[in-house]
């Protein structure tokens, strides 16, 4: 699972404090306090969405494990600066949307995608990474695609392949520790 709260620049942190923990596990989404501030906060742990497997409209996609592979399922999760948090169903090609609050979780597909790897959420566009296919596409808030952005051939791809961004003109990747603008 690819979260990095350092990723999100301060003001796109909104509603999750950066002493947060954002956890996805098995299809659960929760807020776990930094170590040491639960008792200070008086925060427990608590489950914000559930989410069953397979590929119904409610449920994230997860494969099986078998003896020479690890079990596949969503890849990222971003937040957004209104406190929304954004999960990457890869395995079914969409994205969910899921309010902290306790609104229903809501989703889109993104079928221009083809494998995709990392998530961020800025300023009202959703930025979907496709390391294999060398490219970032955007989507608006109705989860229209909008743009593509072809990562150069130049930039070596290698290892963990994350993306970061800070707005429409302040798109990175991250690989084998190099950090590159778009």
């Amino acid at each position: 699972m690819n979260f990095d709260q350092s990723k999100i620049p301060p003001a796109e942190t909104g509603a999750l404090s950066r002493s947060m923990l954002v956890a996805v596990l098995a299809c659960t989404i929760m807020f776990l306090p930094a170590r040491g501030e639960a008792q200070e906060a008086e925060m427990p742990a608590s489950v914000v969405a559930r989410f069953g497997t397979g590929e119904g409209p409610d449920e994230i996609g997860v494969s099986a494990s078998t003896p020479n592979l690890m079990p596949e399922g969503p890849r990222a999760i971003a937040a957004s600066s209104d406190g929304q948090i954004y999960v990457l169903d890869t395995l079914n090609k969409r994205i969910f949307g899921v309010d902290p609050s306790g609104g229903a979780p809501r989703g889109w597909a993104i079928e221009e995608a083809e494998y995709p790897t990392d998530l961020a959420v800025s300023q009202g566009a959703f930025y979907v990474l496709e390391a294999a296919a060398r490219r970032v596409l955007i989507y608006n808030e109705q989860g229209r695609l909008t743009d593509v952005h072809p990562i150069p051939p130049d930039i070596q791809l290698a290892g963990s392949v994350s993306l970061a961004v800070a707005g429409p003109d302040d798109i990175r990747i991250q690989s084998s520790s190099v950090e590159v603008k778009l």
